[in-house]
């Protein structure tokens, strides 16, 4: 048994281990206890699918498979109306997840944005001058790869032509990762919550 601060996971917790050593069902565990025995809302960023049942209650059935004490109707009860009452988790992954695990290019700083064009502000300087001219170009301070390209399109510069044909030959706006310019993303869904 390991007693664990729960004020400590509201800053950054590195969790590692060999491949199989049981750093998933460790987390887990983690955050249902975090669930069960804090107020701290939970926002999971979950891409491989590990805790797609992390905000939903499971069955008496369910659980007593992993006890070697099978929970009572009424500890089960009990266990129930804690969680409901203080369970506040949201599970971000592939569809069928509470949120989308999805963001908009405008999401992540400029040289964030840079970086996943793969462009080096010095090794790649016309191209990076182009890229900043093409996003202050933009009416919105919500914008996608596909605005950015159809930007750049238009322009008739060397520097703005090499960047769209990177952007293309990259396949950058196709990417799973990017919510379409009318849909909430990820960081819009989840702002204002206060998050571990």
């Amino acid at each position: 048994d390991a007693t664990l601060r729960a004020s400590g996971f509201s800053r950054h917790t590195f969790l590692c281990g060999q491949s199989g050593s049981g750093k998933t069902y460790s987390l887990g565990a983690l955050l249902e206890r975090m669930l069960l025995e804090t107020d701290l809302p939970l926002v999971v960023i979950d891409p491989n699918s590990d805790y797609v049942g992390l905000g939903s209650f499971r069955s008496r059935a369910e659980i007593n498979r992993s006890r070697e004490t099978p929970l009572s109707v009424a500890a089960y009860r009990a266990l129930r109306e804690r969680y409901e009452a203080r369970a506040d988790v949201v599970v971000a992954g592939a569809s069928g997840r509470d949120l989308p695990l999805r963001i908009h290019l405008s999401d992540l700083t400029l040289l964030e944005q840079a970086l996943t064009l793969e462009l080096d502000p010095v090794a790649d300087a016309d191209e990076y001058a182009a890229f900043v001219d093409a996003t202050a170009a933009l009416t919105s301070d919500r914008y996608v790869v596909a605005q950015v390209a159809e930007v750049l399109h238009h322009r008739f510069d060397e520097a703005s032509r090499r960047l769209a044909q990177r952007i293309q030959n990259l396949r950058i706006a196709s990417w799973s990762v990017w919510a379409s310019v009318d849909e909430p993303s990820l960081v819009d869904l989840v702002q204002g919550r206060r998050t571990i």
